[in-house]
């Protein structure tokens, strides 16, 4: 009879699991970005940013709470990772946020646009 009663738990918990634990399915989304491919020195550019929270209620626990501000860095990849510019916006409470970053008159070759340590894509600065 105990055997009964393990192998009903067994299979209520798998049922369960599956239910509830299927992968990607209650998983947050990345942050996600809209980069311009191309720029030009001395512009400002856009960058449209989604998915900006600093909590992830991905089963239920309530809505996600967005993030206070976000900030972007253009590295150059030429320079030695180099920082040639900076953005900051604030979250709106859907966790968007558009990005402005002024690129310098001077600035050439191709920039990662960096969240943190996470690169989010290229810019390439046109002649």
């Amino acid at each position: 009879m105990n055997r009964t009663i393990a192998i009903g738990v067994l299979a209520i918990s798998v049922a369960l699991c599956a239910a509830a634990c299927t992968p990607g399915e209650t998983a947050c989304a990345a942050v996600s970005a809209d980069i311009p491919a191309t720029a030009q020195a001395g512009q400002t550019v856009e960058i449209a940013m989604a998915e900006l929270f600093s909590t992830c209620n991905d089963e239920g626990q309530g809505s996600n709470v967005a993030s206070g501000d976000v900030t972007l860095e253009l590295v150059s990849a030429e320079a030695s990772a180099q920082v040639v510019a900076t953005g900051t916006a604030d979250v709106s409470d859907d966790g968007t946020a558009l990005v402005s970053v002024a690129i310098p008159d001077d600035a050439s070759g191709t920039l990662t646009v960096m969240y943190g340590d996470a690169p989010l894509g290229t810019v390439a600065i046109e002649d």
